[in-house]
């Protein structure tokens, strides 16, 4: 499965909101698109675009004014990590025979490869489909606590 920088940058946003979730709610206010884009190192009018498309797709919210900014729209429990990438990638089969156009050729000449493929493909889809950004919240914090020491 390969991921776009779209998909890359989508993820550190829905991240960031997950990691700054209770904060959010207690305050009442949201984070800052120019803040987030600064902390992330992502175009601010990249950013522009995916946070339009993760607010069509319902993951995330926008409001206005002083406190104004984006906020997830949904509890961090409950966006999984396959859904994301699924709903931004689309299908996550990892070869391009897995394609419309290339599978009835492969499919014609009984390609030794495919059974690996679809094993591959389920494989990856069992790992990341039960990481939830409350999950990877919780693996954020055990990293930043962690202290590397290099020799």
């Amino acid at each position: 499965m390969k991921i776009s920088i779209k998909t890359d940058y989508a993820l550190r946003i829905l991240l960031e909101l997950a990691v700054n979730y209770e904060v959010s709610l207690k305050e009442k206010g949201c984070l800052k698109m120019k803040e987030i884009s600064k902390k992330h190192n992502i175009p601010y009018k990249f950013l522009q675009q995916i946070v339009l498309l993760l607010k069509r797709l319902g993951y995330i919210k926008t409001t206005q004014g002083i406190k104004g900014g984006v906020c997830l729209a949904k509890h961090p429990k409950d966006i999984k990590l396959l859904d994301v990438i699924k709903d931004l990638e689309g299908e996550t089969l990892p070869i391009v025979c897995f394609e419309k156009k290339f599978s009835q050729k492969c499919k014609e000449t009984n390609c030794v490869f495919i059974p690996i493929w679809q094993e591959m493909d389920k494989k990856v889809k069992e790992v990341i489909n039960d990481i939830n950004f409350e999950e990877l919240v919780k693996r954020y914090y055990t990293k930043e606590q962690k202290i590397i020491y290099f020799i």
